[in-house]
């Protein structure tokens, strides 16, 4: 993969306790809920980082 030039001006690597605060809210919830199904072996459906199917609050 090959980047424009300026399209990516740094990069970490985190650990998932660090998501929530290096990352705006909808993107830590679509990490956390892909971790989730990578352990679970399972695929998720999302809709702006949330499972439809269940209430929210």
């Amino acid at each position: 993969m090959r980047l424009d030039t300026g399209e990516l001006t740094e990069w970490k690597l985190a650990a998932p306790e660090e998501w929530d605060t290096l990352l705006p809210p909808h993107m830590a919830r679509r990490l956390h809920a892909c971790a989730r199904a990578l352990t679970h072996d399972t695929t998720l459906y999302l809709h702006h980082g949330f499972d439809p199917t269940r209430h929210h609050t």
